[in-house]
């Protein structure tokens, strides 16, 4: 026996592959030991530890296997881990709708991990090659559904953006549990998301927007009349509330847009502020939404009931405009919408690209975070539209000069305007020179100008 009993008090002491451990030995509240029965109970403990240690090969073996003595964690469950996560201190607290998206993705991730590896229920235990295998399967399959005997699975791929938006919230679960459990690293932490292959909604054509116009009833009307004038999402529409909107100052002024937390001033024009006045002359002040400038939208809107919005809106535009809203991605069981409500912000960017609005001014407006995503937003210039602009571009190089096709010809070459000048009273000569004076310093848009006036 290895212990010794020195004042009363007693110690052990051994080697282990040629290493000598010693100490005192302890009872069960970590004291000072005068008992030999204890002390040798204690001292076997201490060489079970030292050859449990020494039987790793690696520090990572090492690591993996005293977890909780090195960081003092506890083994949380994977069924209780999303709930926990959700005490924790995080940048943005999510709404009610977005954290019951978020508790499905971490439910369909416990379901296949169950299904898949039983032996695996705590989140320390989940390794890189679990997570891995999960979002294959996320890839290949979908969203899990338990296996059945003599069935084959059956794929319902996800979109890309749906499978990112799994990965974040799973990757967030244990980076914000990760000090609880004592995980050493985080197994979603750099795993590839899939590449997002998105059908961005369209602009409205001015066709489009001339049928809309027509066919405007009392629901659609204030929806379309403030997207088309503010370039606003549906839910900032919604919930506006007239506490916003300065009709004096003619602005609205948004605190905070309900989907980035950024907020706008847009400027009210002429038509719409007629139009937010009459809704004004016309408000309920006595009912519980008095306060929003759309009370019947709002109530929609704010009672759970978002989607009866989106579904009005396009149930307009498909039977009563005959507008496609949707179409049919290769691979993909659910149609996309490409054009609904949200297609006026498209549309509103479109139009501000094609009258020279500054960048700046229009990213002012939309309240997007960067140039560069409002550039996505006015780059939807049709093929037709770039003809017609280049086509008054000059000519750089003077290359009609050699254009034998007589097609660009300048004035000095044609015989028939060399008459038609000669054939002007000298009584217009000053008038003439005015034009011409004018013609060589205007910029383009007043020329066009111009030229519609003289052909109407």
């Amino acid at each position: 026996m290895s212990i010794r009993n020195k004042n009363g008090i007693w110690y052990y002491e051994f080697m282990k592959d040629g290493h000598r451990f010693c100490g005192t030995c302890l009872d069960e509240a970590g004291n000072p030991t005068g008992n030999e029965r204890t002390a040798a109970a204690y001292e076997k403990a201490q060489k079970d530890m030292c050859a449990k240690v020494r039987a790793n090969k690696s520090v990572k073996a090492l690591t993996e296997n005293f977890r909780a003595e090195l960081t003092g964690a506890q083994a949380i469950p994977l069924h209780e881990a999303f709930q926990r996560s959700l005490s924790k201190p995080r940048k943005r607290t999510p709404c009610q709708q977005r954290l019951v998206l978020k508790r499905n993705h971490w439910k369909d991730f416990i379901s296949y991990m169950a299904d898949t590896y039983p032996d695996v229920t705590h989140l320390a235990a989940v390794s890189r090659h679990h997570a891995e295998n999960y979002v294959a399967s996320l890839v290949t399959f979908g969203k899990f559904r338990p296996r059945q005997a003599g069935r084959r699975r059956i794929a319902n791929p996800l979109s890309g953006a749906t499978i990112s938006d799994y990965i974040t919230t799973i990757t967030e679960v244990f980076e914000l549990l990760a000090e609880d459990a004592g995980l050493l690293n985080n197994p979603f932490s750099g795993i590839p998301k899939p590449a997002l292959q998105t059908e961005n909604r369209k602009p409205f054509t001015p066709e489009e927007l001339q049928t809309i116009r027509e066919n405007l009833d009392d629901f659609t009307r204030p929806l379309f009349t403030i997207a088309i004038a503010t370039a606003l999402r549906a839910g900032d529409i919604c919930t506006l509330k007239w506490n916003e909107v300065d009709l004096q100052n003619r602005v609205i002024r948004r605190g905070k847009m309900r989907k980035t937390q950024i907020g706008v001033d847009i400027p009210i024009m002429p038509p719409l502020e007629s139009y937010l006045k009459t809704l004004w002359d016309n408000r309920d002040t006595e009912g519980d939404y008095a306060d929003y400038v759309l009370p019947r939208h709002a109530e929609m809107y704010l009672s759970g009931n978002r989607c009866g919005v989106s579904y009005r809106v396009k149930q307009f535009l498909e039977k009563k405009c005959h507008i496609v809203t949707t179409i049919k991605q290769a691979g993909h069981e659910r149609s996309v919408s490409v054009k609904d409500l949200h297609s006026c912000r498209h549309s509103f960017c479109y139009y501000a690209g094609l009258y020279g609005i500054p960048m700046n001014v229009v990213q002012g407006i939309v309240g997007h975070l960067t140039p560069e995503m409002t550039r996505l937003y006015s780059n939807h210039a049709s093929l037709e539209t770039k003809r017609e602009k280049m086509e008054l571009l000059p000519d750089f190089l003077n290359l009609a000069e050699n254009d034998d096709s007589g097609s660009h010809l300048t004035c000095a070459n044609v015989p028939e305007i060399l008459k038609m000048l000669e054939q002007i009273p000298i009584r217009y000569a000053e008038e003439l020179k005015q034009l011409l004076s004018f013609m060589t310093t205007a910029d383009m848009s007043s020329i066009i100008t111009l030229r519609r006036q003289l052909t109407e």
